[in-house]
């Protein structure tokens, strides 16, 4: 049965620079990982992605922003979270499609959302089909925010993680 853990590992906010641009702080590691970015002000405030560099993947997007003069007053109340993702225990930085060792966690995450915590998401390719879960034995899957870095925006239990277990088949 495979062991798949989501760990929250950074948060990282939308800030204004001293010339009045978008930045990042804290910078976000040149490193692939699932990502959150949650937007608080609008309706369907998720955005779940994958990026074999989480790093040069936000500078693109913050340099967008400031290339279309979206000033970081509208970013306000909107952070982007990274997700490490181990599976059996092993560090996999998922890929641009979302793949880690075979399992498309990024599809993954998206439904863990979807189903279970009725998240409404901008992006929509992934989350509306089910994860088929082809492994006969099974999938753990646990989802961790340690040290409560996104204070409930993450769906994370009492106790600090999310424990699932499904059988093969979709989920």
């Amino acid at each position: 049965m495979p062991n798949v853990t989501f760990t929250i590992d950074s948060v990282s906010n939308f800030t204004a620079t001293g010339t009045g641009m978008i930045g990042m702080a804290p910078a976000l590691a040149a490193q692939g990982r699932l990502y959150v970015i949650y937007s608080g002000t609008h309706t369907r405030p998720f955005y779940i992605g994958t990026s074999g560099n989480v790093q040069q993947r936000f500078q693109n997007r913050v340099a967008a922003m400031n290339d279309a003069g979206i000033v970081a007053a509208t970013l306000q109340n909107s952070f982007v979270f990274t997700i490490r993702v181990t599976i059996n225990n092993i560090n996999h930085q998922p890929n641009d499609l979302g793949i880690a060792n075979g399992i498309d966690v990024e599809k993954l995450l998206l439904r863990l959302y979807h189903v279970h915590y009725q998240a409404a998401f901008r992006n929509t390719a992934k989350w509306s089909t089910a994860f088929a879960n082809t492994d006969g034995n099974g999938l753990h899957v646990r989802y961790l925010d340690p040290q409560n870095r996104v204070g409930g925006f993450a769906p994370v239990g009492a106790n600090g993680f999310v424990q699932l277990l499904a059988g093969a088949g979709n989920y």
